[in-house]
């Protein structure tokens, strides 16, 4: 059994949700929107609150480190995603640059939180060949390469 039971009150009915198979929660932390649940192996689980009430189980990730992931597809035609994570909140852009190293295309630049992040690049006017993209800012500088057939 893996779960945790929740109640507004003492004498409101107790809410029982359930963990994924083969995980138990190891000790509770309240926050005002959730509950932290942290499990054996290092993983994290919480349960979004709303108006009090949790709302299920998920899982959440804990980033300790920065990560640039293959995009997928790839080849790809005309749509890929670009999945990458940050350890520290910042300013960070993603950037896309051709073969020669010129820039074609800012896909994201702006503030981001701790966590996991996905972008949808779009190969739009881009012709076949080998391109760049970059994760760039807050002491971080990843690279990966990938490649549009169309």
């Amino acid at each position: 059994m893996g779960g945790v039971y929740t109640s507004l009150t003492p004498t409101d009915p107790w809410r029982y949700s359930k963990m994924p198979d083969g995980f138990k929660p190891r000790s509770v932390e309240i926050s005002a929107d959730k509950v932290l649940l942290p499990s054996q192996a290092g993983k994290l689980f919480y349960m979004p609150l709303y108006n009090g009430n949790p709302t299920g189980v998920k899982d959440e990730t804990v980033v300790t480190e920065f990560s640039l992931a293959q995009n997928y597809p790839n080849p790809f035609n005309s749509s890929s995603v670009i999945r990458f994570s940050v350890k520290n909140p910042g300013e960070y852009a993603i950037e896309v640059f051709s073969s020669i190293g010129e820039r074609v295309t800012t896909l994201f630049n702006g503030w981001l939180e701790t966590g996991e992040h996905r972008i949808n690049f779009y190969s739009k006017e881009l012709s076949n060949g080998i391109y760049l993209y970059r994760l760039r800012g807050a002491g971080v500088n990843l690279t990966k390469k990938m490649i549009i057939l169309k």
